[in-house]
């Protein structure tokens, strides 16, 4: 099996139940750190929670807030309880809690509902999501932060460093895309919509206007495999996709640039060549097939398989290409100059 398929779904209506906020929060106190995201919300125009609990788990109140931040703020620092949880009408839910690293602050969750029924609804909460942020730079120390989708759709990406695999938004410093990738310059170069700085940090942006997980797929794909190839060996993972009606067109992209070659039952190996034009990549639902045949330890027909290897028409090719393949547990060879056939081994 290459991809699970999923029940009938109407696929102009595939989007996620919620884009979902977190990051850090650096501030002196858990009401302090209510207090930044509540003005926050003010400043970009969204209407102030109708209900909140604080701690999260106690009964759910509509009026008081206010009053409870004031006397929570006047108790000593080991006092104030570990949480809180606001909520909106329309689905929107706020978290604020102590991060369990004490140096990380607060944990701030955001979820902010998209409707399925308003065929502008994901862009306008990307923006909403993207003008929280911004203010609470403009005002905070925050740190950590990514955004992405929960719920159904776009389940056919590599979960890659730092922007997994459904995000539209995440805030990174040089010094943490070095440790994620072999090739930092590969990540910034990847092809995000916006980038905005703030200090050291910089906000990452894409995706701004897909209305729907097929357009999501193709806004992303080329960047999502792209980080993919850059990052460092094992940070990427990889699961079999979940592809839904509509999706199927954006998930395969172009002719296979795998050619099966030879099959050796003695030990159970698929080898495979593959020659690349220039600015050519090995296609990502290739990569996901050869997931699969592995996974299910036969090829097509039932021929059992223990290994895959890819053979590519000369070392530089075998390079641009290898961390994917690498990742899911396919050898990588080269043609060398002599003819031999050579192994990259990381």
């Amino acid at each position: 099996m290459v991809a699970k398929r999923m029940k009938s779904i109407d696929p102009e209506r595939i989007l996620p139940d919620a884009l979902l906020l977190r990051l850090d929060l650096h501030a002196e106190s858990l009401p302090a750190a209510i207090r930044s995201c509540l003005d926050a919300i003010t400043a970009i125009g969204l209407p102030q929670p109708q209900q909140w609990s604080i701690p999260q788990r106690s009964d759910a109140l509509t009026q008081g807030l206010q009053d409870e931040l004031q006397r929570l703020a006047a108790l000593p620092p080991d006092q104030p309880p570990y949480d809180g949880w606001f909520g909106w009408p329309r689905g929107d839910e706020l978290s604020v809690g102590a991060a369990e690293d004490e140096q990380r602050g607060y944990l701030v969750r955001f979820s902010f509902a998209v409707d399925s029924a308003d065929p502008g609804g994901l862009p306008a909460r990307v923006g909403d999501c993207a003008r929280f942020c911004r203010v609470l730079l403009a005002a905070s120390r925050v740190s950590n932060a990514m955004a992405g989708w929960v719920g159904a759709g776009a389940k056919c990406l590599p979960r890659v460093p730092l922007a997994s695999n459904r995000s539209h938004l995440l805030l990174v410093t040089q010094s943490q895309v070095e440790a994620a990738y072999e090739s930092p310059q590969d990540f910034w170069d990847s092809g995000w919509e916006q980038v905005e700085d703030f200090d050291e940090q910089k906000l990452l942006l894409r995706a701004l206007q897909v209305r729907s997980s097929e357009e999501y797929i193709l806004s992303v794909r080329a960047q999502q495999w792209a980080l993919a190839r850059a990052a460092r060996p094992g940070l990427t993972r990889y699961a079999l996709p979940e592809l839904l009606p509509g999706e199927e067109s954006a998930y395969r992209d172009g002719a296979a640039t795998l050619e099966p070659v030879a099959y050796l039952p003695e030990v159970k190996l698929a080898e495979y060549s593959c020659y690349l034009e220039s600015g050519e990549h090995v296609r990502g639902w290739e990569v996901y097939s050869l997931l699969g045949l592995l996974e299910a330890g036969q090829l097509p027909g039932g021929r059992p398989l223990e290994q895959v290897r890819v053979v590519f028409y000369d070392r530089q090719m075998a390079e641009n290409e290898k961390r994917p393949l690498l990742d899911i547990g396919v050898q990588v060879l080269y043609l060398a100059e002599n003819g031999e056939t050579v192994a990259l081994e990381s």
